[in-house]
């Protein structure tokens, strides 16, 4: 046999072999996109100095260590087509296409595409009431997503979350300070919450959607669009999307899938479970967002269709 003829029996060997295989079905794995949070304004989403104070004199001149601790709610992000994420606040962006294995699992990397918040109320320093807001800066960490599948509709989800973001210190009373920036890092532990197969209203995955992702007020970067997942939800009363319907089989408003930047190491507090916000301490910074179960276009974008 020639050494021509031998590769091209193993070309077509492996050809054969290939067309054999069958094909991955759309519900065995789960399509990169994004997932959507939106953050309310109920005091379990905040960030507290009491451990890492904001140094003296940051404010102004003068100006004590800051210790307190700042409530913050949702700023919807703002997107090309107008209103594409309805009210969503926070977009996590999954990196790759997660295939689940014999065992029902699968891995995808995850990170911070927007993140947009603002204090509920002005804070209170030595130098006079600011207005806050939270917003990314610069190049997000990547972290990790683990994916369980339970049965054909959904399971329970495990993500681990970073970010790097600017709070931004805006005087309200003080024309001779201009707004102090102050940069800070995070690490969530691992959190648990559940997803369902979903089929979303809205932009189909393949068309992406243009968002702003650092709070500037310009779109300035496209990500993927919604795709077969829905993420958050408590599977016990099936608050999440299934794969046939293109509303939510209820709204789902408490609780909220909750990320807690610990006050120690090796915390393993209630955070790391979905339950009662009340019953969340030890985190320096906590954000429990709920899941954006329904999203319309605006009324003035024309329909991208359904995925």
């Amino acid at each position: 046999m020639t050494l021509n003829l031998a590769r091209k029996l193993i070309w077509a060997t492996a050809l054969l072999t290939l067309l054999c295989l069958p094909a991955l079905a759309e519900e065995d794995a789960i399509s990169k996109g994004i997932d959507v949070w939106a953050t309310p304004g109920n005091g379990h989403t905040f960030s507290n100095f009491a451990l890492e104070p904001i140094p003296a004199g940051f404010f102004c001149e003068g100006s004590e260590p800051f210790t307190g601790k700042i409530v913050f709610r949702g700023v919807p992000v703002k997107t090309s087509p107008h209103g594409a994420l309805g009210d969503a606040d926070t977009v996590i962006e999954r990196l790759d296409d997660a295939a689940f294995d014999q065992a029902g699992l699968a891995y995808t990397r995850v990170r911070f595409a927007a993140l947009q918040l603002e204090a509920v109320e002005p804070v209170e320093t030595d130098c006079g009431f600011f207005s806050v807001t939270v917003s990314l800066a610069g190049e997000q960490p990547i972290t990790s997503m683990r994916i369980t599948r339970l049965d054909k509709d959904g399971g329970m989800m495990e993500t681990i979350l970073a970010g790097e973001v600017h709070l931004t210190f805006t005087p309200i009373d003080r024309d001779d300070l201009e707004p102090r920036v102050l940069g800070q890092s995070f690490r969530f532990a691992p959190a648990r919450g559940a997803w369902g197969l979903s089929q979303r209203v809205g932009f189909r995955q393949d068309e992406g959607i243009a968002l702003d992702s650092d709070g500037d007020g310009e779109v300035d970067r496209e990500v993927p669009g919604l795709s077969n997942f829905a993420a958050g939800g408590d599977r016990a009363s099936g608050a999440f999307f299934r794969r046939d319907q293109l509303e939510p089989v209820i709204h789902f408003p408490q609780p909220s899938d909750c990320h807690c930047t610990p006050t120690a190491a090796g915390f393993s507090g209630p955070i790391l479970e979905l339950g009662s916000p009340d019953s969340r301490t030890g985190c320096l910074h906590l954000h429990c967002p709920g899941p954006v179960l329904s999203i319309q276009p605006d009324s003035t974008t024309p329909d991208k269709g359904r995925k």
